[in-house]
């Protein structure tokens, strides 16, 4: 089985570009081999009442966290050129497209995928595809629904089930059984819609 990454960012506001946190979960050959989070200080420093109630981060807690520019290289560093999978995708690639045109930052290259559009292929028929949803489809436990970490964590663990599901070798010959072309984030300026909510399904 292959390499990938699974990522999940938290939000401050309902701003897509206001990251807070950041989790990953690094699967390789079927095996989680790594997990994390870390602290973002969002670009506008604004936290609303329904975002701080969804994820428990304060802005106190994010006080004295990295900045956005800092904090893009750190995550890049821990992708390290594998491919990125999310629970619904447009959400957490639209977080890094909006905080790097916010901050002018350079947006990073990276290859990425959906799980929420791999799970609705895989198990069709469902009634919601939300993360708690698929998990408790699939029979996975513990997930603490957003914490960064935990979320990561579930969304690797569903693309390995997926993977194991189908008799895949791995998670990139399964999206391409499944019809499924990992998308490109290149460097340059937005160039897609934004959502005016910053939570993720």
């Amino acid at each position: 089985m292959s390499q990938f990454i699974a990522i999940d960012f938290e939000t401050a506001n309902e701003h897509l570009g206001s990251p807070c946190a950041v989790g990953w979960a690094i699967s390789e050959a079927g095996v989680m081999v790594d997990r994390g989070s870390f602290l973002i200080r969002p670009p506008e420093f604004r936290f609303n009442g329904i975002n701080i109630s969804i994820h428990g981060i304060t802005p106190n807690m994010c006080e004295d966290a990295p900045e956005w520019p800092e904090a893009l290289d750190r995550l890049t560093d821990i992708i390290g050129g594998r491919l990125v999978v999310a629970h619904y995708a447009p959400f957490d690639l639209g977080v890094i497209r909006h905080a790097c045109d916010d901050t002018r930052t350079p947006r990073p290259e990276l290859r990425y995928a959906c799980t929420y559009r791999l799970a609705r292929m895989v198990w069709p028929g469902q009634a919601c595809y939300s993360l708690p949803d698929v998990a408790d489809l699939i029979g996975i436990d513990g997930l603490n629904h957003h914490d960064a970490s935990s979320d990561a964590w579930a969304c690797a663990r569903i693309a390995e089930v997926a993977v194991r599901e189908r008799g895949a070798p791995g998670l990139p010959e399964l999206l391409d059984q499944m019809g499924i072309f990992p998308s490109h984030l290149a460097a340059g300026p937005f160039d897609g819609s934004s959502s005016a909510a910053g939570l993720s399904p």
